[in-house]
């Protein structure tokens, strides 16, 4: 949980109205990175690197997209009630729906459906106007894979990397300096 995550690296206080953090333990970030070694990736940062700018990026899904996401919607919403009142929805149901719909908004495909893909498509349009190295975060395996063949597809002399939990401390490590370095 996140208080858990929060205690085991911070000073908490708990209070009549709620828990808060006060201050960092000694030695946390070692601690820290140390934990998160198979997901962290530290860097160093040139000078003069500027603040984090986020952009939103309007992506509408397509009718075929739009439809299969309500369905897939619309049949948890049906599962849900026939559930007695007494019973919770799962926190399993929760995340497996949230994880569905996440995926059938990127791509159906994803999902056993047709290959429609508004936002990787909106990624290439974007790819050929940004400056690069750049990140791309994914949350599923899948869709690394995907993106990546679609990348090549699309930029042949583009050099692309995957790294994800199961990437090797060594591979990581390379991997890093390769971005770092502009060969990635």
């Amino acid at each position: 949980s996140y208080w858990k995550f929060a205690r085991r690296y911070c000073y908490t206080e708990v209070n009549t109205w709620a828990e808060t953090i006060k201050d960092d333990k000694p030695g946390a970030t070692e601690k820290l990175q140390a934990d998160l070694v198979d997901i962290l990736i530290p860097c160093d940062f040139p000078e003069g690197v500027p603040d984090w700018i986020p952009v939103t990026v309007n992506c509408t899904m397509t009718k075929d997209q739009a439809d299969i996401y309500t369905q897939l919607a619309r049949e948890k919403k049906v599962e849900a009630q026939l559930m007695g009142r007494d019973t919770p929805l799962t926190l399993k149901s929760l995340v497996t729906l949230t994880g569905r719909l996440l995926q059938v908004a990127s791509n159906p495909a994803l999902v056993g459906g047709p290959f429609v893909a508004c936002k990787w498509q909106k990624l290439m349009e974007l790819l050929a106007e940004e400056e690069l190295p750049c990140l791309i975060w994914v949350q599923h395996t899948l869709t690394a894979y995907a993106i990546e063949e679609m990348i090549k597809e699309h930029f042949p002399h583009f050099t692309v990397g995957i790294m994800m939990g199961a990437t090797k401390v060594a591979d990581r490590t390379a991997l890093k300096k390769r971005f770092q370095a502009g060969d990635l």
